[in-house]
């Protein structure tokens, strides 16, 4: 087809590579599968936490480190 540079077939599902192209083609594909842009819900903020309490735990301790991560790992080099 016009406009697309490749496909890729991976553990059963295909990936089609359309370049620039993305936000013309999303805007065709929305209609096609029954939905509306600009929906309510689908920011990542507005979902609810989901999971059980050790994972949401993991994920707020994990939250809080990433940020210093590197600098942790900076100072251990300095210090080995």
């Amino acid at each position: 087809m016009d406009g697309v540079v490749t496909v890729m077939k991976s553990g059963g599902q295909y990936q089609v590579v359309i370049g620039n192209h993305v936000p013309e083609v999303y805007a065709d594909v929305l209609p096609l599968i029954g939905q509306e842009e600009g929906r309510e819900g689908e920011e990542k903020g507005d979902e609810a936490p989901s999971g059980n309490l050790f994972n949401r735990a993991i994920d707020a301790i994990s939250g809080i480190f990433q940020p210093i991560l590197g600098i942790m790992a900076a100072c251990g080099m300095v210090k080995g």
